[in-house]
């Protein structure tokens, strides 16, 4: 189980974790990347580091303070990945966005899911975040 600002999630066996940044984002505030293969340590997305296409991926990131201009989702009981598409300053076109709200904490969770990535790859990493417990700040 990992650990940290009130979150805390089960890795999968042979997985890896970090709250190395994945980007030079400094707000909102990036909680840890989960991912099926070890990331290099000068992983930089903002600089064109693009995941192995083998791998799967998930970074957690966390509004802080949160803005409550815009109504935020209500936490999933299971995550879904609707579509894969570029996302804002990472490199690739293999990335989802999933959007919610859990006591009064706003994450985003950006995937990633490579051409060689398997399903059952994409589906040990939903779950691992459907585990996710978040307590307050």
């Amino acid at each position: 189980m990992f650990r940290t600002t009130g979150i805390a999630v089960r890795v999968p066996a042979g997985w890896h974790i970090s709250t190395r940044p994945l980007n030079n984002v400094t707000n909102p505030v990036q909680r840890f990347v989960l991912s099926s293969a070890r990331l290099p340590e000068n992983a930089n997305s903002g600089k064109g580091y693009v995941p192995p296409s083998h791998a799967v991926l998930a970074q957690l990131i966390e509004e802080v303070p949160p803005e409550n201009t815009n109504p935020w989702p209500n936490r999933p009981a299971r995550f879904k990945l609707a579509h894969l598409n570029g996302m804002e300053t990472f490199a690739g076109n293999r990335w989802g966005e999933l959007l919610f709200r859990d006591r009064r904490r706003h994450f985003y969770i950006f995937v990633w899911v490579g051409r060689q990535a398997t399903s059952a790859q994409t589906a040990r990493l939903l779950h691992a975040l459907d585990g996710l417990q978040v307590t307050g700040s």
